[in-house]
C-alpha cells in the first residue's frame, strides 16, 4: 500500500550538471550521480501539484531527481503550488 505525504518534497534534490534540470530518464540520473535507482524519483506535474514518487513512473513525468536518501517504492509526496 502507498503511502502519500501532503507536504513540500522534504529532501535536497540533485539534478543535472550546470543546468539544473530535471533529468530526461531515471537511467540517466543513476549513471550521472552514480546512485542506485532507490535514489531516483519521478517528478509528475499537473495544474500546479507536483507528485514526488519511486522512478518506475513514465505517464506524465516532467522529469527525474536523485536524492541521498533512499526511497521505500510505496512512498509519494504530493507538493501543491497553488496555495
Amino acid at each position: 500500500m502507498s503511502s502519500y505525504f501532503f507536504e513540500e518534497f522534504p529532501f535536497e534534490e540533485i539534478r543535472k550538471d550546470f543546468t539544473n534540470d530535471y533529468f530526461d530518464t531515471a537511467q540517466e540520473a543513476k549513471d550521472q550521480t552514480g546512485l542506485d535507482f532507490n535514489h531516483i524519483w519521478s517528478v509528475i506535474e499537473e495544474d500546479g501539484v507536483y507528485v514526488y514518487g519511486p522512478a518506475h513512473h513514465y505517464t506524465n513525468v516532467i522529469g527525474y531527481i536523485a536524492t541521498v536518501e533512499q526511497h521505500d517504492e510505496t512512498t509519494y509526496y504530493e507538493e501543491d503550488t497553488n496555495e
